[in-house]
Parts: C-alpha cells; sequence; structure tokens
C-alpha cells in the first residue's frame, strides 16, 4: 500500500481504505469483541466494593485494554497481527522514515458504557521533557512524523 506523505504534511491524515483485507474484517471484529470481553471479566473480578458489578468498564469515562498479551490466544492471534502487516507496518515504515518501525504497545480504547462529556484535551508529546515545542515543530516539518 502506497501512502503519499506530502499529503499526510499537508492535511494532517490521511484515509487508507482496505487496511484490514475486506475477507478478512468480520473476524477481525469478533477477535476484538472476545479481547474486550476478556478484559471486562478481570475488571469484574478487580472492581472495589462500592463499584458496580463490571467495574472499571462501567465506571471509565473511555475504558481501555492496554495489555493484550494475556487476552490473545490463537483464535484472536489476528487481533495482534495485523500491526505487523504490510498494510499497517508497511505503511509505518513509509511514514516515519524508518526501515524497520516496532510496536510499542497496542491498545484498544473502547466506547464508555455512559456518556461521560468530552475529555479534557491533550497531546501525546511532551515539550516539558522532550524538546522545545517549536523545535519539535520544525523537525516535524523538517522530517516528518518519527
Amino acid at each position: 500500500m502506497e501512502v503519499d506523505k506530502s499529503l499526510l504534511m499537508e492535511q494532517g491524515f490521511l484515509i487508507l481504505r482496505e487496511v484490514i483485507p475486506p475477507s478478512s474484517l468480520e473476524h477481525m471484529r469478533e477477535s476484538h469483541e472476545v479481547v474486550v470481553e476478556r478484559q471486562k471479566e478481570i475488571w469484574a473480578d478487580e472492581r472495589g466494593p462500592d463499584d458496580p458489578p463490571g467495574g472499571y468498564w462501567e465506571t471509565a469515562p473511555q475504558p481501555r485494554v492496554v495489555t493484550v498479551e494475556d487476552r490473545i490466544d490463537e483464535s484472536t492471534s489476528d487481533a495482534v497481527e495485523i500491526w505487523l502487516h504490510e498494510n499497517t507496518m508497511g505503511v509505518a515504515r513509509q511514514l516515519l522514515c524508518n526501515p524497520s518501525p516496532i510496536v510499542t504497545g497496542m491498545h484498544l480504547m473502547c466506547s464508555p458504557v455512559r456518556d461521560c462529556g468530552p475529555s479534557a484535551w491533550h497531546r501525546d508529546i511532551h515539550p516539558i521533557d522532550m524538546a522545545p515545542l517549536a523545535n519539535l515543530q520544525a523537525d516535524l516539518l523538517e522530517n516528518g512524523p518519527r
């Protein structure tokens, strides 16, 4: 899958069609649902005495599955393998100008049980401990995303 990095830099986003091959989509959805259901069982088991039956699943403004390693088995392996597929890892190679990108985390962000309103805005860069924001912006404009 070829991508236009200049379009990303100009618009700030890309629309990638069929990143997940259509023939794999239904099973991929099922695998992710299984992973979320397994996590929901853990949250229910970890709930406090005053928490609702679903624990974190019911109370979080944006429940996230952040540890997938022990929620994956042979039947759900495609939920992880997609991150190594050419349609994802190959795109990362192109956009990040890195011939060997690696996956450092896989997270599933889930819709909350109830509407908690908008979350607080934040950015995933931290100028206070990375570099002055102006330098980060200049580097991004000159070299693209890292």
